[in-house]
């Protein structure tokens, strides 16, 4: 809608006065980064070239108004323009990277060193920018952490992303004690906040799930159901889960996805501690507990309108991983299959 108006032109060709220019540029950019937050949301791939176009101004709202003859400087300290334009960065780095993953053939030609070169070079950008807040100040706090938060999940989940695209890349490569720490030191942050300076922000914690790293600690425990940090883990998903349970039904077929990894997690559990205990494992629903979306050992495994596994076309008690693309397929937002659910 933004592109028939012409929001992405460039605002001096078209002889616009400056505090037009300025607005028209915030919006368009603004449309770009959110379009890249709706394509994690619901599992699209956001393929908007947003590489060209100048970016705005780092000024304040009050630095702009009716009538000026032309644009400030841009500042070189906070101002609330600031963490826009990281989140600018942050999405510019995205279409980067995706670029060269489709852009390279063969994929083992993908190179781990060119992805940290990338990573760090906006690493770099972006504490340029946040050399300047002060983190007494609840918003410049907010902007600190915000800002490092996504850029180190970003960092993780690209890591992954290049590894699986290897030929050669197990299972057992991605599920090391190395990364579950990893992805519980971004996650848990998120889940459960004391700090007292951003208690008017709790809202979003749950605004922005994150879905992508819990589904990396739910494929762990299902590869790799014990070790040293997966009591933590286990804590870390039942946080998540219970923060979600009140709204999960708004965010795609996503929910639907976890949902069902969970069952299949906590399936692997109890098949282990069944092992241990030296019992045979329980292959019945009833024995799991997964009915009406209740499960053994106070392990939540999603809202009841997801429990049901013929709807995910794999049985969660068999040890072979499902078939991605077939549940992928059978939870399009189509409203076929949930009518009323996604866009309550």
């Amino acid at each position: 809608m933004a592109e028939p108006l012409g929001l992405h032109c460039d605002g001096e060709r078209l002889g616009l006065s400056p505090l037009p220019f300025e607005i028209r540029r915030r919006l368009w950019w603004h449309f770009l980064t959110r379009d890249g937050r709706a394509g994690e949301d619901y599992g699209l791939e956001n393929r908007k070239d947003i590489s060209d176009g100048t970016l705005p101004l780092n000024v304040d709202d009050a630095d702009l108004y009716l009538g000026m003859k032309e644009l400030p400087t841009a500042k070189r300290g906070w101002t609330l323009m600031t963490f826009s334009l990281i989140n600018i960065d942050l999405v510019r780095l995205m279409q980067k990277l995706a670029s060269i993953v489709t852009s390279s053939s063969p994929l083992s030609s993908l190179s781990e060193d060119a992805r940290a070169q990338i990573i760090n070079e906006t690493r770099e950008r972006i504490e340029e920018r946040l050399e300047h807040c002060n983190p007494v100040i609840p918003q410049h706090r907010l902007t600190l952490l915000c800002s490092r938060f996504l850029l180190r999940k970003l960092d993780f989940i690209t890591r992954l992303q290049w590894l699986s695209l290897k030929p050669l890349a197990s299972r057992e490569e991605f599920a090391t004690e190395e990364n579950l720490i990893e992805a519980l030191e971004i996650l848990t942050p998120r889940l459960v906040s004391e700090d007292d300076l951003l208690k008017q922000f709790a809202w979003a914690r749950k605004a922005y799930p994150q879905y992508y790293v819990t589904m990396y600690v739910l494929q762990h425990l299902c590869v790799k159901p014990e070790g040293p940090s997966v009591d933590k883990a286990w804590e870390a998903v039942e946080i998540a889960f219970q923060q979600w349970d009140n709204f999960s039904s708004g965010f795609g077929s996503k929910s639907a996805v976890l949902a069902a990894l969970k069952a299949k997690a906590v399936s692997v559990r109890e098949k282990v501690q069944n092992r241990n205990l030296g019992g045979e494992a329980r292959n019945s629903e009833s024995d799991l507990g997964l009915e009406r979306g209740h499960s053994p050992s106070g392990i939540g495994a999603g809202p009841a309108y997801l429990m049901d596994n013929n709807e995910f076309c794999f049985d969660i008690n068999s040890d072979e991983w499902p078939n991605w693309a077939t549940l992928a397929q059978g939870f399009q937002l189509d409203g076929q299959k949930f009518p009323g659910i996604f866009w309550q």
